[in-house]
């Protein structure tokens, strides 16, 4: 059975045939023997034989990549959460661990897993579910499993939010380490009729995720948030959210007591795009020593996704600079290099008719945001979407991405020289 990728909330909130043609995703491999990747050359992230999709980047306590994904087994058709170290050695990503009580997950590229290393050595693991209610299939739950020995046992899964009375539904999560060493989360919580509410909590210690406190109200329900913390130990928070009745633009907060209190919404570009429906492409973030920076998708204007920046925490941004002007690009993300150069990823389609595909793009920038040059990374025998990137070093990056071959769909990366 084919996972798709993307799940349709209601009629009235989530109307993604709007622009979303593209959106399929899948789940996690079994990794055999592989030879390490050239750049330019994708390897699949385990064995052929599995779907898999949602690939995710982050870094062990060692600060060596891991790349975490969805597998779906053949046997049982559940969907579990694996995930894979990367050797420098080899080049190569090692054999995968699947988080045993993260069954059940929702495969979903805007939505996917999210795995972090915390600065003492454990894990944390967060997923979706599907959580349907009878006056409403499309709702879902956030839980979450800890191991405290390097992955070998896992906790229970236990919801991240606990009182389902008030909370029936929670999605589109991010999560970032905190300057205390914590884990912060950020998510949507209960779909309205005319909008979804943006929550903020950290974990106490390895007792779990305390209660969230609302950052955000009228939020767009179905694109993926942000959250990142900087070098200074401020907490930024990037989202798509509703202005007045119908106007889907990205917001913008912070906050710089560790999340005890955040600034109020700005929105980061006057785009206006006045939408009955979720695009289901959240922003990005990234930063370096010129500031913040973003990219995100819109049809506000001429449709592409966009970037800008600020240099004085959001109280002015840049003006938006065309990223791409297909109205297909979607799901861009920012990152900063050591060099505090920036690279930006997206999909988007190219070609027509039976030559149309879907392809990974990859633009750099320097350091306050100016073009230096794009270029593409995936063939056009093949659809690909959802890129993820890790940058290693100034000249080097992993990209990983969900490849559709036919019927089936598949996490590949590769190595990516950033100065070809």
């Amino acid at each position: 059975m084919k996972i798709k990728s993307i799940r349709m909330r209601s009629l009235g909130d989530c109307l993604s045939g709007i622009l979303l043609a593209a959106l399929l995703s899948m789940g996690c491999h079994n990794p055999g023997k592989h030879p390490a990747p050239s750049s330019a050359q994708a390897v699949s992230v385990a064995d052929p034989s599995f779907v898999t999709s949602c690939p995710f980047f982050t870094s062990d306590a060692a600060g060596r990549p891991v790349l975490s994904w969805v597998r779906q087994d053949s046997a049982d058709g559940m969907a579990k959460v694996c995930y894979a170290v990367y050797s420098d050695s080899s080049k190569t990503f090692g054999q995968p661990h699947v988080v045993s009580p993260a069954v059940g997950v929702e495969p979903h590229g805007e939505d996917m897993p999210k795995i972090i290393f915390r600065k003492n050595g454990s894990i944390l693991v967060v997923y979706s579910v599907k959580a349907p209610r009878p006056d409403n299939p499309y709702t879902g739950a956030v839980y979450y499993t800890q191991s405290f020995d390097g992955g070998a046992h896992w906790t229970p899964e236990q919801p991240l939010v606990k009182d389902t009375a008030l909370s029936f539904d929670q999605r589109y999560f991010d999560l970032d380490l905190l300057p205390d060493g914590e884990v912060g989360i950020v998510w949507l919580n209960n779909s309205e009729p005319h909008g979804s509410t943006l929550y903020f909590a950290s974990t106490q210690g390895d007792q779990g995720f305390s209660p969230g406190k609302i950052i955000g109200r009228h939020t767009c329900q179905c694109c993926r948030t942000d959250l990142m913390t900087d070098s200074t130990g401020r907490i930024h928070v990037a989202w798509r959210d509703i202005l007045g009745d119908s106007v889907r633009d990205m917001d913008y907060c912070y906050s710089a007591d560790s999340g005890k209190t955040f600034s109020a919404p700005v929105r980061i570009s006057p785009d206006n795009w006045v939408v009955n429906g979720c695009p289901h492409t959240g922003p990005s973030m990234a930063m370096n020593k010129d500031g913040l920076h973003f990219a995100w998708f819109t049809m506000g204007g001429s449709g592409g996704i966009y970037y800008c920046h600020t240099n004085n925490n959001g109280l002015t941004f840049s003006a938006r600079q065309p990223v791409s002007s297909l109205a297909s690009a979607r799901h861009p993300q920012i990152t900063a290099m050591p060099d505090n150069d920036l690279v930006i990823t997206w999909d988007e389609n190219a070609g027509s008719g039976e030559a149309s595909h879907q392809r990974i793009a990859l633009q750099m920038r320097g350091p306050s945001g100016f073009l230096l040059n794009t270029r593409y990374l995936t063939p056009d025998s093949i659809n690909a979407f959802f890129p993820e990137l890790k940058i290693l070093d100034n000249r080097s990056a992993l990209l990983a991405y969900t490849e559709e071959n036919g019927e089936k769909e598949q996490v590949h990366y590769q190595l990516v020289d950033l100065q070809p």
